[in-house]
């Protein structure tokens, strides 16, 4: 997978997982979590959008550990809970690969420091 396709699906998944906290804002407990989220994975979208080599997709990566890492806890009591709840784990998957990838390359790039 080249580069622009790496960065493209980081950005993709960046998208997806903020579409996804908005629309869970509306059926969570504490819905300015949600909207928090969404608003840095935007943030995120952007920051990698300007070129950030590193910043970008580490953050990103951060942030699609934490959606891993909750994934777990939340409570599934319907049919659309567990497809809502899956498809963030998948994104958040492919996004943290995404991320791992162009950390990696960006480092691979990047000159050794003596």
């Amino acid at each position: 997978m080249d580069a622009r396709a790496i960065r493209r699906l980081l950005g993709l998944t960046a998208i997806a997982m903020a579409v996804i906290e908005v629309i869970t804002a509306f059926y969570i407990e504490v819905p300015v979590a949600a909207v928090v989220f969404a608003a840095l994975f935007l943030v995120g979208w952007w920051w990698l959008g300007r070129g950030s080599r590193i910043g970008a997709p580490v953050m990103l990566a951060v942030m699609f550990l934490i959606e891993l890492a909750g994934l777990p806890t939340y409570e599934r009591k319907t049919t659309a809970d567990w497809v809502v709840q899956m498809t963030a784990g998948v994104v958040s998957a492919l996004g943290l690969v995404a991320a791992v990838a162009e950390i990696v390359r960006s480092r691979r790039r990047s000159p050794a420091a003596s």
